[in-house]
């Protein structure tokens, strides 16, 4: 089956565009892309982009991220709520732009779904599944430089590893970052500045 996901959103989110022209909480008001992971792996995605309404019925890009979702999960081993749609709306402080929430019942149907990267869990579980620890981590309180084999001694304290340049909202508080992520006064965590993977190491 081919998968719509995250990439199929973007391009036709810009298909449209071109035409016509701390914790897991989060955001109060979303202005770009956001991902906030919960304590037991959920995820909700509020993917952002351009439309143009005057070329594209939102209702119409609802309906198809419907069938999309609903195709994937008629796919997924019969469960039905893995991906479930919970809104699909024009951004109030910008008209031209859409929002797609999205609530997914794992980390693994995200990945799936997108055809991405992104895991949550242990460093121990992060390291029996193949992911690197020798990211170079700062600490958010101080700037200092963690050692370089920090993360193999903190095996029960839990990480987001990732390669999606956008904002996180995290389960725990975030006590180091992999160079380049930012940790915002909300408590979210800005992944843009890293160059390749990052790595978010929390704190309970």
């Amino acid at each position: 089956m081919k998968k719509f996901g995250k990439t199929g959103l973007c391009l036709l989110l810009c298909a449209a565009f071109l035409t016509g022209c701390g914790q897991a909480e989060g955001p109060d008001t979303i202005t770009d892309t956001t991902l906030s992971v919960g304590r037991k792996g959920t995820v909700t995605s509020y993917l952002v982009g351009g439309f143009a309404r005057d070329y594209y019925d939102i209702s119409e890009l609802e309906t198809m991220v419907k069938e999309e979702t609903a195709a994937y999960n008629a796919s997924s081993g019969g469960d039905e709520d893995a991906i479930e749609v919970a809104s699909v709306e024009l951004l109030e402080s910008d008209p031209s732009r859409v929002m797609i929430h999205l609530e997914y019942d794992s980390v693994e149907s995200y990945c799936v779904y997108n055809d991405t990267k992104l895991f949550y869990g242990t460093v121990e579980e992060a390291a029996a599944a193949g992911y690197p620890l020798s990211e170079p981590m700062v600490s958010v309180k101080d700037g200092s430089e963690a050692a370089e084999d920090f993360l193999r001694l903190a095996l029960k304290q839990h990480v987001i590893v990732t390669d999606e340049p956008i904002l996180f909202y995290c389960p725990y508080s975030v006590a180091y970052l992999s160079e380049g992520a930012v940790l915002n006064e909300d408590g979210s965590v800005d992944m843009s500045g890293c160059q390749g993977t990052g790595i978010i190491l929390m704190k309970k």
